[in-house]
């Protein structure tokens, strides 16, 4: 039986009415992530002889121990860290990531470029690439069995890799990376400290926190693409010396140890 106009206009006006529903249902049901940003200071303790503890008879070094301003986000801790400035140290700035995240706003992780990345052999060079960069070997290139040769290669690059991110982690510290954009960190960190106010409470106070934080986290993406041109080197030499039966090889390895690593990820408490 054919419908009616009129009926027409009801059963489309009802399906309206469902999409627009199904629409606010899914946005309300959404959980919007926390944008509070938390800050205190630390003064860090570091003996004369780090090895061995603080005591008696190894006192705290006053130029070994930072004073430390921390910015807990959504995304994971930001840390400041400033020392004396007759030690001619510039401040140190590093970011711990929450590891439990699965999705960050303001920060970039190697980690999620890598994730993005579809060829199963790309993704696991990708990941070896970066660990090894960190010096963290896990064993990725087992797989392949390189030949004598192959490991030859792999150490030459590997070196030539770690070298250059060691330079880099060491204009960091000395203030020949990116000084004009360290200067605006620093220069918002004191805008910061000369409002009084709690940062979970007050807008001004939160909005001057968030500036750190953001400028921050752009000067150590900064830093992190600076390492990822010595990386990607790194990368396009062993794709050149590896067969395909090894990519191939590579391929399935990286997909048993990201298995490895979704059975061994913690359950999220709540």
């Amino acid at each position: 039986m054919e419908l009616s106009f009129g009926q027409k206009l009801e059963i489309g006006f009802i399906a309206a009415l469902l999409l627009l529903s199904a629409f606010f249902f899914f946005r309300n049901s959404r959980t919007e992530p926390d944008m509070t940003i938390n800050s205190w200071t630390e003064q860090r303790r570091v003996p004369i002889d780090p090895s061995a503890p603080l005591s008696a008879t190894n006192s705290l070094d006053p130029n070994k121990s930072p004073l430390v301003t921390c910015f807990a986000t959504h995304d994971g801790k930001l840390e400041i860290s400033e020392y004396p400035s007759e030690t001619g140290i510039r401040a140190l700035v590093r970011f711990l990531p929450e590891n439990r995240r699965e999705n960050f706003i303001l920060y970039h992780s190697p980690e999620e470029q890598i994730v993005a990345i579809k060829d199963p052999y790309k993704k696991t060079l990708t990941r070896a690439a970066y660990s090894a960069a960190d010096r963290r070997l896990l064993g990725l290139l087992n797989a392949a069995n390189l030949n004598t040769d192959q490991l030859q290669t792999e150490r030459e690059l590997r070196a030539a890799m770690t070298d250059q991110v060691t330079l880099l982690n060491e204009s960091a510290k000395t203030g020949t990376f990116a000084p004009e954009l360290f200067d605006k960190i620093i220069e918002a960190l004191d805008q910061y400290r000369l409002v009084e106010g709690d940062p979970t409470k007050d807008r001004t106070k939160a909005l001057l926190a968030h500036k750190v934080v953001e400028i921050a986290l752009k000067y150590l993406e900064k830093s992190m693409d600076a390492r990822a041109e010595a990386v990607h080197t790194y990368i396009a030499g062993m794709d050149k010396i590896l067969t395909s039966e090894q990519k191939t090889k590579l391929g399935e390895s990286g997909k048993n140890f990201a298995e490895r690593r979704t059975n061994r990820r913690p359950v999220p408490n709540g």
